[in-house]
């Protein structure tokens, strides 16, 4: 989920918003069409750790917001001001995702979606993947996810076919690249 989509995710069937269902056989999630940039009413998947993690929150606090951030002031909703707390949160653990002009950038909210992206890159196709990022086309979903994990991919296919996997090309002293 983006940090809006995440932020307004809730337990209650007739709220506006993305609402969580956990009455089937699979945990969904529903967006009605007036909430939908599409205009059409939507039912995504879950993945299974995240059903897990919703299911194991009393039935009795399944009410309103699912994430109801604390801040220092109190309850927040405000998209810029949790981003701006998940930003502080990744550098007073020292999570460095880059560096732009000398300045190092934390991990923020948006790479959170980004790592949770790579990591299901690895485990399902660029349909499902779609569809778990909730992009509009598998265009944008291969754009920035299906060629992350080729080594990944390509040690499976080594393995499958029963070949060995390459060393890489040796250097002059004999011994293969990247060593």
């Amino acid at each position: 989920l983006r940090l809006g989509e995440a932020l307004s995710l809730t337990w209650d069937r007739w709220a506006d918003g993305i609402r969580v269902d956990l009455s089937g056989k699979y945990a969904k999630l529903l967006i009605a069409a007036e909430d939908e940039k599409g205009g059409k009413d939507r039912v995504y998947p879950m993945t299974p750790d995240f059903a897990e993690f919703l299911q194991s929150v009393p039935i009795d606090s399944r009410n309103g917001f699912v994430f109801r951030p604390m801040l220092s002031r109190g309850e927040c909703h405000r998209i810029d001001t949790v981003s701006k707390a998940i930003c502080r949160i990744g550098e007073r653990a020292g999570v460095k995702v880059d560096e732009k002009g000398g300045e190092t950038v934390w991990a923020s909210a948006h790479d959170l979606r980004r790592a949770f992206g790579a990591r299901w890159s690895r485990k399902v196709n660029s349909m499902v993947l779609k569809e778990l990022m909730r992009h509009a086309s598998v265009t944008t979903t291969e754009k920035y996810y299906v060629g992350i994990q080729s080594d990944e991919t390509s040690a499976l296919l080594a393995g499958l076919m029963g070949e060995k996997v390459n060393e890489g090309e040796p250097k002059a002293n004999g011994t293969p690249k990247g060593e």
